[in-house]
């Protein structure tokens, strides 16, 4: 493909994008709807000149991974242009209908007559420059409409565009549609000047509630059927001729060329008129890196997996730096949780690069028919970004999985079902190394961990991500193993994160996270149905996992939240037992209550500051539920003193309570107690009631 020139606009700081957004979701290619207008991101040669000295861009450097994409580099552009689409817009006043040139013509028309409202307003606004004095203003024309009785009404953009699967994009047939498909029999030729209204009713607006109409001959359709994939197909083959067909446009580039492919009318913002293709890799030190893999190849990942078990990488001065995160028994000490190795990285970089995209159907690999391609040929580079930030990498026991396998082999089937489910579903064709209950363990892990962490940490969800190493010799062809999850947090930032990540990640804290994960994931707000689920999500590739309970932003997720179960962490309501973890979810409820006999806590009691120790975190952390561990935090804030004992029973065996105050006869009962309340009331024992303020004076 060559370079075309062609207009681009270069928008006020007021239309601007992060970097991060322009390389995934509003990459070239993708529509970014701005307050006043919706414009398409033009292609990155539009933005600078490729590996050159231009202010307009930043490199960023990873050997590695531009090895494995065959290019000299990446760069990091700091002036995004865009291009002028959809190019028809309507009134929601009158109801005009027309492209975005015939609208600012008429409006330059009016202006030079005196007698256009909307350039008083840009008086009052001090800008004061004509119509024509400067062309950059001239195309970045403010959709408004200039008749007076509509009061510079904004005008609203065309819903529907058309696409094909060779990735072209043009506006809807608008003139001819309304011609052609009229209510009355088609009407040709074409009207040379039409003038086009916009209706629509119902509040519906599907597309028979639309109706477009020709004032100056009078035609008029709906757009019934008109999202059906042969939707144009049928009108040529009720007309005998070739009407309608695929034009072959490249916005973003500003080109054409021509297209054997129907194309297929879509909504503006549906998903499938845009799918990135994003590739991401850890920045790790190059001794260890091969210079024939490709980045899809999972001998790519195996080079990051080596560099994070290898201890000898990440010390000052390398690419990633480690801190110590104690011996690994110490994240034992509530049961084991099957870690092999626990890694706190306070300083790593990631880098994003975007290489394309597809429309109607997500491309599995680059050379995919359709796929268009980021760059130009003579381009050297590709777009990304990078983020500076810190990560937990936790390496799990391969022997303890396979045992777990051997024992349970419907875990097996449970992923089996994922896979099937994918193979018939909307990504079939796409690239995807078979779909274990090893990845299934690891991904739905990696998610369940990122939403507990969140609460921790100090970041927001979605300012959390995933990196999955999960390979078998047996099922990849690979001659290596790899369990693993990387959960890190990289902001643009060079100076990185703040490291509260990695200080959850210590053995004084991790491993509470880790059980309360496995707690919550026992149950969802959507049970029954979504722990008995054979199929949900897109093409029902998730299982037991739906967003009340395991799914992330998609930003967050390496796999765009496909391919989790939380059955094989923890088992299902039919199948308790089916988890990798299905014991270890409920010990800290189970442990509790078969300690029954009257777990003494005042030894962890400074009794002259009536304040907790270490001991005592540890202590309610092991054996009291969440509510009751929340509430002990408020406890304490208040200025309550640690209670005497917890995870109790009471008179007789009758009462279940999580916390005593023997001397002061106060007990705390959790919302699942609460039922025991007349009982101990009626004995004399008073309860302590959170809903209202805690007078820690009747603790005296």
């Amino acid at each position: 493909m060559n370079k075309f020139k062609f207009d681009t606009l270069h928008l006020p700081s007021s239309h601007k994008v992060r970097l991060a957004q322009a390389i995934l979701q509003y990459a070239p290619g993708a529509m970014v709807d701005f307050s006043d207008r919706t414009l398409l991101t033009a292609a990155p040669y539009t933005w600078h000149s490729s590996i050159g000295t231009d202010e307009n861009i930043r490199p960023i450097s990873d050997p590695r991974f531009a090895r494995a994409l065959h290019v000299d580099g990446f760069e990091a552009p700091t002036q995004i242009n865009y291009v002028q689409f959809p190019e028809w817009y309507f009134c929601p006043v009158c109801r005009r209908f027309q492209p975005l040139t015939s609208w600012q013509a008429e409006a330059e028309r009016k202006a030079k007559g005196g007698d256009n409202p909307y350039r008083q307003m840009r008086n009052r606004a001090a800008i004061k420059r004509s119509w024509q004095q400067d062309n950059q203003e001239r195309k970045a024309f403010l959709p408004r409409c200039s008749n007076h009785d509509c009061h510079n009404s904004e005008l609203i953009p065309a819903r529907i565009v058309v696409a094909c699967k060779h990735g072209h994009l043009d506006d809807f047939p608008w003139v001819k549609w309304v011609h052609y498909r009229n209510i009355g029999g088609a009407k040709e030729p074409c009207c040379e000047s039409p003038v086009l209204l916009f209706e629509s009713g119902g509040g519906t607006e599907t597309g028979e509630d639309i109706r477009i109409t020709c004032t100056k001959c009078h035609a008029v359709a709906t757009l019934k059927g008109v999202f059906t994939a042969d939707a144009f197909q049928k009108v040529n083959e009720d007309l005998g001729r070739e009407i309608f067909y695929c034009s072959g446009r490249l916005p973003d580039f500003g080109s054409h060329s021509e297209c054997n492919q129907m194309p297929r009318a879509l909504l503006r913002g549906a998903t499938s008129v845009h799918f990135p293709m994003v590739r991401s890799s850890m920045v790790i030190p190059s001794q260890i890196s091969s210079p024939e893999i490709d980045i899809d190849d999972l001998a790519y990942r195996w080079e990051e997996y080596q560099a994070l078990c290898n201890e000898q990488y990440g010390k000052p001065g390398d690419e990633f730096t480690r801190v110590d995160s104690g011996p690994l028994s110490d994240y034992e000490r509530f049961g084991s949780l099957h870690l092999q190795q626990v890694e706190l990285l306070d300083q790593v970089r990631i880098v994003r690069a975007f290489l394309g995209y597809s429309r109607l159907r997500p491309a599995a690999r680059r050379d995919d028919e359709g796929f268009i391609h980021a760059r130009l040929p003579q381009d050297k580079a590709y777009p990304a970004y990078e983020g500076f930030g810190e990560g937990i990498f936790l390496r799990f026991d391969e022997e303890a999985i396979k045992e777990w396998l051997e024992l349970t082999p419907r875990a097996a089937k449970r992923a089996w079902l994922v896979e099937q489910n994918r193979q018939k579903g909307f990504l079939a064709g796409e690239s995807h190394a078979p779909i274990t209950p090893k990845f299934l363990l690891l991904h739905t892990l990696a998610h369940l961990l990122i939403k507990e962490l969140s609460f921790e940490c100090g970041y927001n969800i979605a300012g959390l991500n995933e990196r999955i190493y999960c390979a078998d010799r047996e099922v990849n062809n690979t001659d290596f193993d790899m369990a693993g999850i990387f959960i890190y947090a990289a902001g643009g930032d060079a100076e990185g994160t703040l490291g509260g990540l990695i200080r959850q990640g210590r053995a004084d804290t991790l491993p509470q996270i880790f059980q309360r994960a496995l707690a919550k994931a026992r149950s969802c707000s959507n049970d029954p149905m979504c722990s008995g689920s054979h199929g949900q999500g897109q093409d029902g590739q998730n299982l037991a996992s739906c967003y009340a309970c395991a799914l992330l932003p998609e930003t967050s997720c390496e796999e765009f939240n496909l391919f989790l179960d939380r059955g094989v962490v923890v088992g299902t309501f039919d199948e308790p037992d089916i988890g990798f973890y299905s014991n270890v979810a409920a010990t800290r409820a189970q442990h509790a209550r078969s300690n029954m006999a009257k777990e003494q806590v005042t030894e962890c009691v400074n009794v002259e500051e009536k304040s907790a120790t270490k001991g005592w975190e540890a202590k309610r952390e092991e054996l009291l539920e969440d509510e009751a561990i929340e509430a002990s935090k408020l406890m304490e804030n208040a200025g309550v003193p640690v209670p005497d004992i917890i995870g109790a029973e009471l008179l007789n065996g009758r009462c279940n309570v999580e916390m005593i105050w023997q001397k002061q006869k106060i007990v705390y009962l959790t919302s699942e107690q609460m039922d025991q309340a007349p009982e101990l009331l009626k004995e004399g024992w008073q309860i302590l009631d959170l809903r209202q303020p805690v007078d820690a004076g009747i603790f005296e």
